[in-house]
């Protein structure tokens, strides 16, 4: 009878793996459990090595259970004590980090704090990129103020000859439709303008 796939626990007559093959050597912590001392051993070495919280749970568990068919109350209390301080330890692991995420999801002025970090880089990104395509043209320099000559008047304006004043722009009132060797029209709206002698 062919083995059954590694990891699903069955382990039928006939198999060469049984109840305490060892399927994964390299992944194994391994753990003592015959003394008091040896079970403060096993959990000093749990609490340092480096896998997930359920798998340090499981370790300890194993022992706890083995510890329990022998009949080792104080194993067994020893293994109890040291799931109890992991737990301990990830519970309030997992509640810093469920304040920081709080924190960090705080709103200001009415908006998600994240969104609004988001759209301030958006915005950066942008103003980046106007930057590099549309770079700004140097400013002219400053130029020097001219002194003010000595006939001015007030706000600024300078007081000029009687004769210069506003010159008026010439425009044309007649109809342009019609030819230009013909009498030209006066249009309708400067009609009221022009008064015929009497």
């Amino acid at each position: 009878m062919a083995d059954p796939k590694v990891g699903t626990g069955k382990k039928p007559k006939g198999s060469d793996r049984r109840l305490y093959t060892d399927e994964n050597p390299d992944d194994t912590v391994r753990i003592k459990f015959a003394t008091n001392a040896d079970a403060k051993a096993t959990v000093a070495k749990v609490k340092k090595v480096k896998k997930p919280f359920a798998r340090k749970i499981q370790i300890l568990n194993v022992g706890q259970q083995r510890a329990k068919v022998m009949g080792k109350k104080a194993v067994v209390n020893t293994f109890e004590k040291g799931k109890n301080q992991i737990r301990a330890k990830e519970m309030a692991k997992r509640e810093k980090k469920k304040e920081t995420n709080e924190m960090s999801n705080r709103t200001r002025d009415g908006h998600n704090q994240r969104a609004y970090d988001r759209q301030i880089g958006q915005l950066k990104k942008f103003l980046d990129r106007k930057k590099r395509l549309f770079p700004e043209r140097p400013k002219d320099k400053p130029t020097q103020k001219e002194e003010v000559p000595g006939n001015a008047i007030a706000r600024g304006g300078v007081d000029m000859a009687p004769n210069m004043g506003p010159r008026f722009k010439a425009h044309d009132v007649t109809d342009k439709r019609y030819k230009k060797d013909k009498i030209p029209r006066v249009l309708r709206r400067f009609k009221s303008y022009i008064t015929e002698p009497q």
